[in-house]
């Protein structure tokens, strides 16, 4: 049987294996602890999902909730 190509799914797993982890790129200086950024994590993502052929979007939405 010839090799078959992954689909979305086994790409995605590749991705996670890939992106296991993102180094800490960024402090909280109140609460003295490193962190990985959202853009860290977004780019090491995002060029691993790339090299794939895969495209994401992200999008933020602020949602006012009041009360009385």
């Amino acid at each position: 049987m010839a090799d078959k190509k992954p689909g979305l799914v086994g790409k995605l797993a590749q991705v996670a294996k890939e992106v296991a982890y993102v180094q800490k790129d960024a402090v909280n200086s109140f609460q003295k602890y490193k962190y990985a950024s959202a853009e860290a994590v977004l780019s090491k993502v995002n060029e691993a999902l790339t090299s794939r052929n895969i495209a994401i979007s992200s999008g933020a939405e602020l949602v006012h909730y009041h009360q009385g």
